[in-house]
């Protein structure tokens, strides 16, 4: 039962970093949403499939956990492929945002939930005997149909095949937008083939483990399952998982990914002009020239947010916070990031501390000093505590307060 325990622990262990992933980066991309609900389905089917083949159906927890995924969650298996597709397509158009037309990979879902209502509606205690049934049992599995109007083989077998297939339309995805990657200049180019490439290993891996998942699967299916697998077999599966749990780690690790491929302004001319196709086959309505991306964009938004800071000022509130600077900018958290990081070398929070010793500077450069105390000073430029403004200022300027008076012939 060793790889009954490591598999559920995987799956685990893949559920809590997808939700760690998406509390630090919901408000930066919301992207990151479908890469979250992808994972956490996968998770689950993983659990669920290894509680039916390896669980031990005389043991409660295992009962009571496989009656409530059984059959419950079935309708939930088939968006595993299109919220793939969906991160893919959100990653590379930068736009999360789903279309009207996106509804029909909701179909085989809505499909299977009408279906199993039936079943939804039967008492706990007749889904813990099924459950208790279908432990181990590949039998009870091909001969009940757990009351659907369809048999219920065609779920067993057609999902596999269309998250195959979902993970070859995400490699389409990939393959229109390469061109792209050509043009790419500067850190545009550092961000846009490190966010490729992690998408092509994400995909490559997922197809690959997708297919050693199908072949146990099928071999399930064509004859009893009675842990009869070989242990070199069983190896090369536990090693997927391993695998597999890599994905969440390395967003944690390399949290560039997360800034996504910042959409830039391209060059458009009327003469010689091609239409561009992006990565999701849609063409545009513009028709373009030059098709490049390099630093331009955010040099010139590394300006921006400079005279943004400089006339608004936003920082002189306390609170003055990463969602507030996004919406005075009125542009996406994560071209911020991008930008602060890859262009401006410094993180939100050393801007705003900047921001705010300088203006304390300035202050202090002024008759003010002589009416306000150097800590009523300090909460005039936004900070919320003299620590924090003796901290702050000492590290910018290499001077605490007070010695920066003295220097520049100023008493307090």
């Amino acid at each position: 039962m060793l790889h009954f325990e490591y598999t559920i622990y995987s799956a685990i262990l893949i559920a809590i970093l997808a939700v760690i992933m998406l509390l630090f980066n919901l408000k930066s991309n919301k992207s990151v949403i479908y890469l979250f609900i992808f994972l956490i389905l996968h998770a689950a089917y993983s659990i669920t499939h290894t509680l039916l083949a390896f669980g031990d159906p005389t043991d409660k927890t295992t009962i009571f956990f496989t009656a409530i995924l059984l059959n419950n969650a079935a309708p939930l298996w088939w968006l595993r492929g299109p919220f793939l597709y969906f991160y893919v397509r959100s990653v590379l158009n930068d736009n999360p945002k789903l279309r009207k037309t996106d509804l029909l990979h909701f179909l085989p879902f809505a499909i299977n939930l009408v279906a199993i209502i039936p079943y939804l509606m039967t008492s706990w205690n007749y889904k813990t005997i099924i459950s208790e049934k279908a432990i181990g049992d590949v039998r009870f599995i091909l001969d009940y149909n757990f009351q659907l109007f369809y048999p219920h083989m065609i779920n067993n077998y057609l999902r596999p095949v269309q998250l195959l297939l979902y993970i070859v339309a995400a490699f389409f995805l990939l393959f229109r937008f390469y061109p792209r990657l050509k043009t790419a200049k500067g850190n545009i180019s550092k961000q846009y083939r490190e966010v490729f490439f992690w998408l092509c290993g994400l995909l490559l891996l997922l197809f690959g483990y997708t297919i050693f998942i199908n072949y146990i699967t099928f071999g399930y299916f064509r004859a009893p399952f009675l842990n009869h697998l070989s242990p070199s077999i069983l190896n090369v599966y536990s090693l997927s998982y391993i695998l597999f749990c890599l994905l969440p780690i390395l967003i944690l690790i390399f949290p560039n990914i997360m800034y996504g491929m910042p959409k830039l302004k391209a060059k458009s001319s009327v003469s010689d002009a091609k239409p561009v196709i992006p990565a999701d086959g849609y063409k545009e309505s513009v028709t373009h020239k030059n098709f490049s991306f390099d630093d331009e964009h955010f040099m010139q938004l590394s300006d921006e947010i400079i005279r943004y800071m400089e006339k608004e000022k936003p920082y002189l509130k306390h609170d003055f916070s990463f969602h507030d600077f996004s919406t005075g900018m009125k542009t996406p958290q994560h071209h911020l990031r991008f930008c602060l990081s890859c262009m401006m070398k410094k993180s939100f929070a050393d801007l705003k501390n900047e921001s705010r010793v300088n203006h304390a500077i300035n202050l202090l450069n002024t008759s003010v000093a002589e009416t306000i105390s150097i800590d009523g000073i300090g909460k005039q430029s936004g900070f919320k505590s003299s620590s924090n403004f003796y901290t702050s200022f000492k590290e910018i300027t290499g001077y605490t307060p007070s010695e920066w008076l003295k220097r520049n012939g100023n008493s307090e």
